[in-house]
């Protein structure tokens, strides 16, 4: 019986000593993004003053507004004309020689630019077509000299 208690008391003894090792080595070892917490990606560099780069087609034709309705959903497109208002928070009513359509513009499309109904501008954005709806989401905003 002396023997089992020994033998009981030795295995108590070294797995206690084991598991606080491994603990301790657990916490020095480097993580490798598992435990990482994601960050929103908001087109910013890491000092959050400079916007990051990427492809540019600033010379992509333009279409008529009355062509957008023909568009594939996705489809990329360019429209140049001019905003006539803000008819919501993120909705605006665009204008060409063709007509007129509200599209969607994000915050940072604007790139810091003053745009006014007198300046005319190049929009790039997609088509997105649901059910009987098309709208057109902007990205960027350029004004045309």
């Amino acid at each position: 019986m002396k023997k089992l208690a020994l033998v009981s008391a030795l295995l108590v003894a070294i797995s206690g000593t084991a598991l606080a090792a491994t603990q301790a080595t657990e916490t020095t070892q480097p993580t490798f993004g598992g435990e990482r917490i994601a960050q929103k990606h908001d087109g910013k560099h890491r000092d959050g003053k400079t916007q990051r780069g990427g492809f540019n087609n600033e010379q992509a034709a333009a279409i008529k507004v009355t062509e957008v309705q023909n568009a594939k959903d996705d489809q990329p497109i360019v429209l140049e004309g001019f905003i006539e208002k803000q008819v919501g928070k993120d909705d605006y009513l665009f204008k060409d020689d063709s007509g007129s359509i509200e599209v969607e513009i994000e915050r940072r499309a604007w790139a810091g630019q003053e745009i006014t109904p007198n300046d005319k501008v190049k929009l790039f954005g997609e088509v997105d077509k649901s059910w009987n709806k098309t709208e057109v989401e902007i990205y960027r905003v350029i004004k045309v000299q």
